[in-house]
């Protein structure tokens, strides 16, 4: 009786060797699994040890190889990343991905380039509240949680004109009336730099410090004086400029993915630079044209939404 009741132990364990297949992956984790499916790019398995309880999947780009009942190695075909899953958890899991995010919201001006003062040559005479577009894109190096960014913004002010006209009409005595015409400022960002990320779940905390380019854009501006007695008028007409400095700033992202490939999310950013240009003003009077240098410190603060895609 003794003899049968070890040969059946022996034949179980024989059975259960062979029962179970081992997944090494390309980390070295060796995993003791039932392989439940095998696709072109998953692979699908409950854990051994765990038969009843929850579901794995594994990208075969993470896998080296597996060994089946019948001890034959066989490699992983057709890598595609797809991460962990489990029973209650997001597609995404809580490892990192890349994504690309789309959005817009407000601009907020500050220092100089928000400051009304006229004597002052740095004021940018902006607008607090301007609007913002913007695209930022984002890669882990390795699916760890530190990575490269990149990020392009548009930001667009109106000009306060009000304090300039009035100033300029109260140092004559009200003797001559000043209106200036103006376009919005607009300020186009590009930069590049390095992020880390903060999986939890569904959301993911992102930090990133940029530097790059602000591209200022002023558009043609018209100024013009009008004695009120005589009505006689005087315009001076300042040159559009365009003019690219080097910037820095970085932002704060917190993204929800929503699903696999779609989530939606919140930044704060800020970017700063100093801006030098020359602008030259002509006149209708025959006066000859005057340049004027102008330094222009140019600070966003930015708060968008919008939807982004991982990848």
């Amino acid at each position: 009786m003794r003899k049968v009741i070890t040969l059946a132990m022996l034949l179980l364990l024989t059975y259960c060797a062979h029962a179970q297949e081992i997944i090494v992956t390309k980390d070295g984790e060796k995993i003791q699994a039932k392989i439940i499916e095998v696709t072109a790019s998953v692979v699908t398995y409950k854990k051994f040890s765990k038969p009843d309880g929850s579901t794995y999947s594994i990208a075969k780009t993470d896998v080296k190889s597996i060994t089946y009942q019948d001890t034959k190695e066989t490699p992983p075909e057709t890598p595609i990343i797809i991460k962990h899953v489990s029973k209650g958890s997001n597609s995404l899991g809580s490892k990192t991905t890349g994504y690309v995010i789309f959005g817009g919201g407000t601009a907020l001006a500050l220092g100089e380039y928000a400051s009304t003062t006229v004597s002052d040559r740095q004021s940018g005479f902006a607008n607090v509240v301007g609007f913002n577009l913007h695209v930022d894109f984002a890669m882990p190096i390795a699916h760890s949680n530190f990575g490269v960014a990149a990020s392009i913004g548009y930001n667009q002010h109106t000009i306060n004109t009000s304090t300039f006209d009035d100033e300029e009409a109260a140092k004559y005595n009200g003797q001559y009336n000043f209106n200036l015409l103006v376009n919005p400022n607009q300020v186009t960002t590009i930069m590049g730099g390095l992020y880390v990320t903060i999986p939890v779940k569904k959301f993911a905390f992102d930090f990133k410090a940029l530097v790059g380019v602000t591209i200022l854009s002023i558009a043609q501006q018209t100024e013009t004086v009008t004695d009120i007695t005589t009505y006689q008028s005087e315009t001076a007409t300042i040159s559009a400029i365009n003019q690219a400095a080097f910037a820095y700033g970085g932002n704060f992202t917190v993204r929800f993915n929503a699903a696999k490939h779609f989530c939606i999310y919140a930044q704060v950013g800020i970017v700063h630079s100093e801006n030098d240009y020359t602008a030259t003003a002509t006149y209708n009077d025959g006066a000859a044209p005057e340049d004027k240098s102008v330094e222009q410190p140019v600070t966003i603060l930015t708060s968008t939404v919008g939807i982004g895609f991982p990848f």
